[in-house]
């Protein structure tokens, strides 16, 4: 997850010194259970497919933000998103290519080795 450790800055104003990767944790934790649940109802590679363009879109949209708010929007957003690649490419790579050696194709659909 990318909740981050708390560390002194003392630059910073904010009483929390990450907010940004801390809303992507607890957006990554949210979606775990949400996006399994839309997964069981409309299967797996739709809502892959629907994060993987969400994040498409927030990454385009990045360059964008000129407030502390929208940046932490879209940090919700991606972390939202995100967390889909790890909780659901595995099924659907099972999916895609059987049980049989699952543990090999998954890893090759993650690392590429």
């Amino acid at each position: 997850m990318h909740i981050t450790p708390p560390t002194y800055n003392p630059a910073s104003t904010h009483p929390y010194p990450y907010p940004h990767s801390q809303l992507a944790g607890i957006a990554t934790a949210l979606a775990r259970f949400t996006l399994g649940a839309v997964a069981d109802r409309i299967g797996p590679v739709r809502v892959l497919q629907l994060c993987q363009t969400l994040m498409a879109l927030t990454a385009a949209l990045w360059t964008q933000c000129r407030s502390p708010a929208s940046i932490q929007a879209l940090m919700f957003v991606y972390g939202f998103a995100g967390s889909a690649f790890f909780s659901l490419v595995p099924v659907v790579t099972a999916t895609f290519f059987g049980l049989q050696r699952a543990s090999g194709n998954i890893a090759l659909v993650f690392f590429g080795c």
